[in-house]
């Protein structure tokens, strides 16, 4: 389980995202990824960002 903050500020990142992106991916989903990537910022930053620039050319 993560913790709260995380959550949280996944569901506020979730609900910013341009609607294209957001069509293929319900809410849970994208709170899941979203929470995901927060971790591995606060952990690692190299590994978040080649995570975050693959997640979005997936998304494309």
């Amino acid at each position: 389980m993560l913790p709260v903050i995380f959550r949280r500020n996944a569901k506020n990142i979730a609900k910013s995202v341009p609607k294209q992106f957001s069509d293929s991916l319900s809410e849970i989903e994208l709170t899941k990824w979203l929470s995901a990537y927060l971790v591995m910022a606060k952990t690692n930053e190299s590994r978040a960002k080649v995570f975050a620039q693959d997640s979005y050319y997936a998304l494309l």
